[in-house]
């Protein structure tokens, strides 16, 4: 199954979204009727745009039993196919093509066919529908050069060639394993190898292995993006659960996930191998020795979570849980720094564990992290009053990983003075989210901060002494805006617990002293960024 969806087409197309999967999926599900080998290729094509409209063409492309020319202009009628045998054999009325015929109709469009027998068919339609063009978001440049494609089918070669030229990146073409080893030998260099894992004469695991017993003594094996399908999963998962220099991405290959796949190699790739000349003066640094429990009963999920965290955090201790009652009993025995929670499990789920092991003694602030398929109203909010700091969905995506892991147990490096600090309280990656590289906005943007903390800092004073409930919270309220934009972690975490308890028998002092002492600490670091 191919899928070979134009670069650059508008994001936003306004058409009958359900009427027109009901038309791709019966047309795929016949090409699957019948093909019994081969490939099908669902195509995507810009034919020209007029004005605030763009015209397109669908196809669904087979390499299965094909149509005689002279029973083709019969095709589409109801309750027709090709001759009764073949209803016999494979089923159906061939109603499905007259429905969506009649629905492109509406539309001012109709199917056409192009086909061979035992060649292959092409079924395809052009609509012309309004578009919208989109917002003008500058999309982040992959640094890679040149990638070397290794796949048996042709098509899907081709496909991923033109995926890469959209943003300019090279490719060469290997059509099986020996053609891939013999480009490598030639001395070319690539910075990553896409890798297709079934392949005829040489798969792609035993090209891999050769690949590394040729260069991995000269330290030259490049990132590796292992190509499967469903069907595979388990046998690709099992062979590379020790390859720390492997991806995976699943058939048929979108852009949108080979591009992010992308990303995860080149920031994986700059981040086990800095510049020796290069020292940045803040540095993202995870503590020694971490301890991390990984709580999930699917076995898949758990290899990667497990494959993703040893990539982040090489020397992290990890230790495995299927369901939430062995995390319950794995926490009374063991300390653990970091907590990835499935939320949905049998025998005890990810919610009732977090609560138990929130009332453990030293799990109080242990970050707990939900990882969760769910899509319930709601889902969310149960995860954080049970205990949990925060909520991933599923798939789980390493990129998302890294950034739970540097917001919750990553100590920040900066120096103040004569001294240099390592503690939790500033998110430098998302204050500079927040500013970009405009030094003049970034200098009134850390001003204003620097003058809503301590305006807050008046206010608790003030409100604290009077005993003001009402007054706090909506102080709080605001403080934990502004902490949680500038990426003062801890400030915005403890005026968040403060306002919760805003409600009932309250320790003023205590609330006043400990505000005000991460308000200081967060004022210190800010300053210490104003240049």
């Amino acid at each position: 199954m191919l899928l070979n969806i134009e670069q650059g087409l508008p994001k936003v197309l306004w058409l009958d979204e359900s009427r027109m999967k009901q038309i791709l999926i019966n047309l795929l599900g016949n090409a699957v009727k019948f093909t019994h080998r081969g490939e099908i290729e669902l195509k995507v094509e810009k034919l020209n745009i007029t004005g605030q409209n763009i015209s397109l063409r669908f196809s669904v492309r087979d390499t299965g039993i094909g149509i005689p020319l002279e029973k083709q202009q019969h095709i589409f009628d109801a309750f027709t196919q090709e001759n009764s045998s073949i209803s016999k054999h494979y089923g159906g009325t061939g109603l499905g093509l007259t429905i969506s015929n009649n629905i492109l109709g509406y539309m001012g469009s109709h199917l056409s066919l192009n086909s061979i027998p035992e060649k292959g068919s092409v079924f395809f339609f052009d609509i012309e529908v309004p578009y919208e063009e989109s917002e003008g978001i500058e999309e982040e440049e992959l640094k890679i050069e040149k990638v070397l494609i290794v796949d048996d089918n042709e098509a899907n070669r081709i496909i991923l060639q033109h995926m890469l030229a959209y943003k300019n990146i090279g490719s060469k073409l290997a059509a099986n394993g020996m053609e891939a080893l013999q480009i490598l030998l030639d001395g070319e260099h690539f910075d990553v190898i896409l890798m297709d894992y079934h392949m005829p004469i040489i798969s792609g695991l035993e090209t891999i292995e050769k690949i590394k017993e040729l260069f991995a003594q000269k330290n030259e094996t490049s990132p590796l993006v292992i190509l499967h399908t469903s069907s595979e999963e388990h046998d690709v998962l099992n062979s590379f659960r020790q390859e720390e220099n492997s991806y995976f991405l699943l058939k048929p290959i979108k852009s949108e996930e080979l591009y992010r796949t992308l990303k995860r190699v080149v920031h994986d790739h700059v981040k086990e191998i800095p510049a020796a000349d290069e020292q940045e003066a803040e540095n993202f640094l995870f503590p020694p020795h971490l301890k991390v429990l990984l709580v999930d009963d699917n076995p898949v999920n758990m290899v990667l979570n497990n494959k993703m965290m040893k990539s982040l955090i090489p020397d992290a201790e990890l230790t495995e849980s299927v369901n939430g009652l062995e995390a319950v009993e794995q926490c009374k025995n063991k300390h653990f720094s970091v907590i990835l929670m499935d939320v949905q499990m049998p025998v005890m789920d990810g919610i009732e564990a977090t609560k138990q092991i929130r009332l453990l003694p030293g799990y109080q602030d242990v970050p707990i992290i939900g990882v969760t398929a769910g899509t319930i109203i709601g889902e969310k909010e149960k995860c954080i009053m049970s205990g949990m700091n925060d909520f991933l969905p599923k798939p789980l995506r390493q990129s998302d990983l890294l950034e739970m892991l540097e917001k919750y147990i990553s100590v920040q490096t900066i120096e103040t003075g004569n001294t240099v600090k390592t503690e939790k309280y500033l998110d430098l990656n998302l204050l500079n989210d927040q500013t970009g590289d405009d030094d003049d906005f970034r200098a009134i943007f850390l001003d204003l901060v620097i003058q809503q903390l301590s305006e807050a800092e008046n206010n608790i004073r003030t409100a604290s002494a009077e005993e003001n409930r009402d007054e706090l919270k909506k102080v709080l309220h605001k403080l934990k805006g502004t902490a949680g934009t500038a990426g003062l972690i801890k400030l915005a975490e403890t005026a968040l617990y403060w306002e919760k308890k805003a409600d009932e028998t309250m320790d003023f002092t205590s609330l006043q002293q400990e505000i005000i002492n991460e308000i200081t600490i967060g004022l210190n670091l800010i300053k210490g960024l104003i240049k």
